[in-house]
């Protein structure tokens, strides 16, 4: 799970009885589960038939905290391959404000074009992690 996504924590066929979450990397809320930081994340939900509670279910989730180098200086036709730090998450997307000073391709590699600044983005679902790109 990414720092900044929810996620939803369920089992069909059973009522539920309680739902907890262990630990101070997130909180459940509503039927969503809620990273506030990078760690792992406990949820412990108990479920019960015939007004027992017949089994408790026990998941640990990973939140992962994503980051993307700040800045980046490139010299005219110069390439650069940025990738995500902090998770295993691939970007879905990448994008440059301005492909005619730097284009980037789907993989982020990013081609220095000619001189000027534009932003370079990679998106995960929602979720974006820009670099400002310098071409000298």
């Amino acid at each position: 799970m990414i720092l900044g996504q929810t996620g939803i924590f369920s089992v069909s066929g059973v009522n539920k009885k309680t739902v907890s979450v262990k630990g101070k990397n997130g909180y459940y809320q509503d039927g969503l589960i809620i990273p506030t930081k990078k760690g792992s994340l406990k949820l412990a939900e108990e479920y019960e038939k015939g007004g027992k509670i017949k089994y408790r279910i026990v998941c640990t989730i990973k939140v992962e905290q994503p980051r993307l180098k700040p800045h980046l200086k490139l010299k005219e036709g110069a390439v650069k391959q940025l990738k995500l730090s902090g998770t295993k998450t691939q970007p879905d997307k990448w994008e440059s404000g301005k492909s005619s000073v730097a284009s980037v391709s789907r993989d982020g590699a990013v081609t220095a074009k000619k001189a000027g600044e534009t932003t370079v983005t990679a998106y995960i679902g929602s979720l974006k992690y820009e670099c400002l790109v310098v071409v000298k």
